[in-house]
């Protein structure tokens, strides 16, 4: 029985190839600089400098709820509130007075400017306030603090709320959820 060799000698082909194709391929690359074009590539920048460094622990912050009976937003459909903090250091005063927190995330679609959760829990979205109370809605609020040389804590709340929807149909699903938001300081 007779065995069929495409490449008898793997030496011939491949002089084959360049005696074949290497002229053609410099004959073409010698044509393509006639159809170039010139590109102009313009950049620009700004360079700026911070005003204050975020500490290097609050840059990934974790606001934990723990336990929280479902059952307990059918009476207060808001939890109590869980502090959490964005702290600045080498804040230079001279550079700017104050600085602006704000927050971007997925937002409820029952409660807006509140944060939309995942996981297994239904019904419920994460609010975010100032210490005083100030409400930031996601994706638009924001609150402003006067800058202090050295450091500066930036002290936050986060807090579960029920959606006026969900507490009427009793349709208040435990288990464990999440959220992401990524906050956003902007210096006057």
């Amino acid at each position: 029985m007779q065995q069929l060799q495409l490449f008898p000698n793997l030496t011939e082909v491949v002089d084959m190839c360049i005696s074949y194709f290497c002229p053609r391929l410099v004959l073409l690359f010698m044509l393509l600089p006639v159809c170039a074009k010139a590109v102009e590539l313009k950049v620009y920048g700004d360079l700026v400098s911070e005003p204050c460094e975020v500490n290097l622990k609050t840059s990934e912050l974790l606001v934990e709820f723990y336990s929280i009976a479902s059952r307990s937003f059918y009476l207060y459909p808001r939890s109590n509130p869980q502090r959490f903090e964005i702290a600045l250091e080498n804040c230079d005063i001279d550079l700017a007075k104050t600085v602006s927190v704000s927050f971007s995330g997925d937002e409820d679609p029952l409660q807006p400017g509140l944060l939309a959760v995942t996981g297994k829990a239904e019904g419920i979205a994460i609010g975010l306030e100032t210490e005083q109370g100030e409400q930031l809605e996601i994706n638009r609020g924001k609150a402003r603090f006067t800058l202090q040389k050295g450091s500066t804590l930036l002290n936050l709340r986060a807090y579960l709320q029920a959606s006026k929807e969900n507490i009427e149909k009793h349709t208040i699903k435990e288990g464990e959820f999440n959220a992401v938001a990524t906050f956003n300081l902007t210096y006057d």
